[in-house]
């Protein structure tokens, strides 16, 4: 297995939640999932047919759905442009092509930004606050670093005609963030874990809406309310 040198600062030596087991079993392959049986903290990833000094540790993760692990843990990984600002970190999320690397250039470029990860986050929670951590998933981007900082706000971005800074419901935050988490869909209890998660987040966590042009002066408004 190909070990992308982009995550090698993720390496750590803490003792793992979860194990995956490498197993040659008889399933054949036909999408980009790896089939996996779960025994406890343990799973057994059925790799018949993969070859291995191919596959990158990213599309490995990628393809057990490590990230559908996370709710059990009340954190997940959230679709979004993740990028720190003096020691804090400011969330892009939205549908893929609405603008989150633009803006999150844009705060580079106004504000020195450090660009942590252009597609994906990892939200947690940890002494009564939220965090968001690097992912090893790099999406469309190509910048993946192992930074985690508490969460200045999190950003539900759209474009429009003019600069529109809001503060939406609970419900409505909880109908626009949860589509863009990875969690298992197909399963009742994957689906609890996660509305529970972002549930227990919007609380805690300054989340606004934002419709926007995609323009540099968008850094400035915005920043009247985060």
């Amino acid at each position: 297995m190909l070990f992308d040198p982009k995550i090698e600062e993720f390496a750590c030596d803490d003792e793992p939640d979860y194990t995956y087991n490498i197993v040659f079993g008889d399933c054949e392959h036909g999408s980009s999932y790896i089939p996996c049986v779960r025994n406890g903290n343990c799973i057994d990833a059925d790799v018949n047919g993969i070859d291995l000094e191919k596959i990158k540790l990213p599309g490995f993760l990628c393809g057990v759905n490590a990230a559908h692990l996370l709710p059990e843990k009340g954190a997940f990984i959230l679709h979004a442009s993740n990028i720190t600002v003096d020691g804090e970190a400011i969330l892009f999320t939205a549908p893929s092509g609405t603008g989150k690397s633009t803006q999150a250039h844009y705060w580079r470029d106004e504000r020195g930004a450090e660009l942590v990860n252009e597609d994906r986050a990892i939200v947690f929670p940890k002494d009564g606050m939220y965090y968001a951590a690097g992912c090893w998933a790099m999406g469309s981007g190509d910048v993946c670093r192992n930074v985690t900082a508490p969460i200045r706000a999190i950003v539900v971005l759209s474009q429009g005609k003019e600069n529109v800074v809001a503060k939406p419901s609970s419900a409505e935050l909880l109908s626009k963030i949860v589509p863009q988490c990875s969690f298992d869909d197909k399963s009742i209890t994957g689906r609890i874990q996660i509305i529970e998660a972002v549930s227990k987040m919007i609380d805690k966590v300054n989340i606004v809406s934002f419709a926007c042009r995609n323009e540099k002066e968008s850094v400035s408004e915005l920043e009247k309310f985060i």
